[in-house]
């Protein structure tokens, strides 16, 4: 890099393993120079908040016969929706998610909760999350992993319901946007049920929304029917959530 003053970020391309003694960690970062002023805020901080979806989880596959030690060198943040979103606006982004994680279902030591409590996710637990600023709006991609028996319709509600108000309430704010999106692995598969909570908060009143994204296996995966959304399959949905987020922000 020529002499001068320079802008880096430094972005981590996958999602943390579940070890403290065994997460993915950039262990140092040297430069050469003096450290300048941070640049200042952007204009728009977007907040994301979800499972494996959000982590890009399979996106760089292309198969159906990948195994999970396979599935995990082809999961990519880069090229999933949360980073593509933020990209598009040119925003500031937060995002807590991990694969095969939800409101019920644990990844490692944590269920979805507990992980966006924690600041350091898995590295160290002592540490709560006490945020610094406020998002314009929060992105929640959750559901799909919990099981249909020990999280039935109306508790899945109840705990979508109480998620919300316990993440607007880190920011002591309750009528921050919160947009549940889905659709995009399975179906029909909590659709119904986040339709329905959306409208048990209140809807627009409540500045709650519910978002159909675009569905898509065709990444990697295990076998042809478990397959995840590609980089393309991410894509399309960003241009469903863009003009959506612009509308809603008056962006």
């Amino acid at each position: 890099i020529p002499a001068g003053e320079h802008t880096i970020a430094v972005i981590k391309d996958t999602q943390p393993a579940t070890s403290r003694n065994n997460y993915n960690s950039i262990l140092s970062v040297g430069f050469n120079g003096d450290f300048l002023e941070a640049p200042a805020d952007k204009d728009l901080y977007l907040e994301f908040i979800g499972d494996g979806y959000f982590v890009g989880f399979g996106a760089l596959g292309k198969g159906s016969s990948s195994t999970a030690s396979q599935i995990l060198e082809e999961t990519s943040f880069t090229v999933s929706l949360p980073y593509l979103t933020a990209k598009a606006f040119d925003a500031d982004y937060s995002i807590v998610a991990h694969s095969q994680i939800g409101l019920a279902t644990k990844a490692g030591a944590y269920k979805l909760p507990n992980l966006y409590d924690n600041r350091y996710a898995y590295r160290e637990l002592d540490t709560r999350y006490k945020p610094d600023r406020k998002p314009d709006a929060i992105i929640i991609h959750a559901g799909m992993d919990d099981n249909l028996t020990t999280l039935p319709m109306g508790d899945f509600i109840v705990e979508c319901q109480k998620f919300i108000e316990n993440v607007r309430g880190y920011y002591k704010d309750q009528t921050i946007p919160v947009i549940w999106v889905y659709n995009t692995l399975y179906h029909t598969v909590r659709a119904g049920e986040i339709e329905a909570l959306i409208q048990y908060m209140g809807g627009v009143d409540a500045n709650v929304y519910a978002l159909k994204l675009a569905y898509g296996q065709n990444g990697s995966g295990s076998t042809e029917t478990d397959r995840y959304p590609s980089a393309e399959d991410h894509q399309k949905s960003v241009d469903i959530l863009v003009p959506y987020l612009k509308q809603l922000l008056g962006k």
